[in-house]
């Protein structure tokens, strides 16, 4: 599974979760944001949905995390989804899954991540002051 597989299937998990309790889904953003913990007692990814949407939800971020973490414990190449803190959603990879990112990166040697998905997108930006 690779990051961009995974994010999708943190956000179909967010999906199912609102649909779960009546709430719209529309409050998701179009991609969810993944972070590698620091720590790697925290999981292999961290997402901080839960958070994201919780006052449009008007759900506790926790409660939230733990409906999303319940939903993405299904998918196949997850081994664990755990809420930490306040919403925190800690995520585990089976490590068979882990070896399946290896084994295409190889496979597509330097053009693996090169791609046509954010052409002409500016995903860098920085300000400016204005003197």
């Amino acid at each position: 599974m690779t990051p961009a597989q995974l994010a999708d299937a943190v956000l179909a998990a967010a999906a199912a979760a609102l649909s779960d309790r009546h709430l719209d889904s529309s409050v998701l953003p179009k991609a969810a944001i993944l972070e590698r913990p620091k720590n790697p007692d925290h999981g292999d990814y961290a997402s901080t949905l839960a958070f994201q949407i919780a006052r449009r939800t008007r759900v506790p971020p926790h409660e939230l995390a733990q409906a999303i973490a319940d939903k993405l414990i299904s998918a196949p190449a997850i081994q664990s989804a755990e809420v930490a803190g306040g919403g925190f959603l800690n995520i585990r990879l089976q490590s068979s899954a882990t070896g399946a990112i290896a084994g295409t990166i190889v496979e597509q040697g330097a053009a693996y991540g090169q791609g046509t998905k954010l052409a002409d997108q500016r995903v860098n930006q920085i300000g400016r002051a204005h003197v």
